[in-house]
């Protein structure tokens, strides 16, 4: 064997020793054996002793530990009698500190847990890098490491131990191709290094970005992939609840050639119960929800650029999804792109107008905190001022058929002034009488 050659080593399948294009690189045999890492050295483990070989199977040092881990950045983790530490290739002590668990050296950087269960990073010297300790810290990566608060929350944090972005989720990954994955109250999805969610939907599950497509499975079971901004790109499989859902009534496409999906549009003021009437519809037909407030919950900042980035991304849902609800107010000259962007999927869809009288709405926006969710840089009128010039607007495109001019569109106005749950019973009915139209329409 010449110099080197455990740079093409490999674990023998009993983990006994190690292999050069299938021949034993040495004679010794072991319990368990590690893969070789820089300077050429690999951890090994016998009758409850470890230590580290060379390609020729000798020790190179004479101490003897729990157990002993790879080398990275110069320095291994091993776990002595009196704790867990960093050695040296030749078997020296990093430093005299001992610690409940070590990590391994990435980037500069190793993550340890005190005798009381916190934990920090320490440099290359042993040395901790900031005075602060967390209940979790994880290893860096692109100069960026997750840390969890006392709190379970957790955010990303840089190599002084700064916050990158001060934003703190339930669970949090570390960035991989410039995004990381992220769980809130609602469920997984992937975040910027902003801390911003980049797309409004969440996921049961969500796997890191792969040249710019992510595997995902969503609450009901289904499998698909989606491009970053959170759009289908390929169903993978199927959800658990299909069998129900493909009992609702088809809908043919203008050449009758095959099947379409159902697609409904719900306009209105603020606290008119589109929310609540989107949540039954989902629900009834299996459909999903996309709504504009959720694209400006994630993406909207207050300014001009972060209201067309979620408006951006609500019009990509509009132009692509086929079995779907959008929500929106249709009060501004949006609703001319939103148009366009429905017609890029052509067949048939239902506008419903939800329409409540002002006292009604006050009501249920003072229920929800009275948050208004009209863009902060349009706030140079009053809640008043802005809900009389869409209530118009609403009347007069319902009036003169802005959301029928296409063939297989259709619109009715709900009064939801009434009780939701009439008001619900009614948009079913609608719903239905749509579908029994459509499914019949030469």
């Amino acid at each position: 064997m010449t110099n080197e050659q455990w740079l093409r080593a490999r674990v023998a399948p009993d983990q006994s020793h190690h292999l050069v294009d299938g021949v034993p690189l040495y004679a010794a045999r072991f319990d368990e054996v590690l893969k070789f890492h820089p300077p050429g050295l690999a951890a090994v483990r016998t009758r409850g002793k470890a230590w580290h070989i060379n390609e020729r199977g000798d020790a190179v040092y004479s101490r003897r530990f729990v157990r002993t881990f790879g080398f990275y950045e110069g320095l291994s983790s091993v776990h002595g009698i009196d704790g867990w530490h960093h050695i040296h290739p030749d078997g020296r002590d990093l430093t005299g500190e001992r610690y409940t668990w070590c990590g391994n050296f990435q980037e500069g950087r190793c993550t340890v847990r005190a005798s009381d269960g916190w934990y920090q990073h320490i440099d290359v010297s042993g040395r901790p890098v900031y005075q602060r300790r967390y209940r979790y810290a994880g290893d860096f990566r692109e100069g960026i490491a997750v840390v969890q608060r006392e709190d379970g929350r957790s955010s990303h944090i840089d190599e002084a131990g700064r916050l990158i972005h001060g934003v703190h989720y339930q669970d949090l990954d570390v960035f991989h191709k410039g995004f990381a994955r992220a769980r809130d109250d609602r469920g997984w999805m992937h975040v910027d290094r902003t801390g911003r969610a980049i797309y409004a939907h969440r996921f049961a599950c969500v796997e890191p970005f792969y040249n710019g497509q992510a595997r995902v499975e969503r609450d009901d079971g289904a499998l698909m992939i989606i491009d970053e901004c959170g759009d289908q790109v390929l169903l993978l499989r199927s959800s658990e609840s299909d069998a129900a859902s493909y009992a609702r009534p088809a809908v043919p496409t203008l050449d009758g050639s095959k099947d379409a999906q159902l697609r409904i549009l719900l306009i209105g003021l603020p606290g008119a119960g589109k929310s609540t009437l989107a949540a039954a519809l989902c629900e009834r037909f299996g459909v999903r929800l996309f709504a504009i407030d959720d694209f400006r919950q994630a993406h909207a900042d207050g300014t001009v650029a972060g209201d067309c980035l979620a408006r951006a991304l609500f019009l990509r849902s509009c132009g692509t999804q086929t079995h779907a609800i959008f929500e929106f107010s249709a009060v501004g000259v949006h609703r001319y792109d939103v148009a366009t962007a429905l017609r890029e999927c052509p067949g048939p869809l239902l506008t419903v107008w939800v329409d409540a009288g002002d006292a009604v709405r006050e009501q249920r926006l003072l229920a929800r905190g009275g948050r208004l969710p009209w863009p902060r840089y349009r706030l140079d009128a009053t809640r008043q001022e802005l809900e009389a010039r869409g209530h118009a607007v609403l009347r007069e495109d319902y009036e003169q058929g802005f959301w029928t001019r296409d063939p297989g569109w259709q619109a009715y106005r709900l009064d939801t002034g009434v009780a939701l749950d009439a008001a619900c019973a009614e948009l079913l009915r609608i719903v239905d009488k749509f579908l029994l139209q459509s499914t019949t329409a030469p």
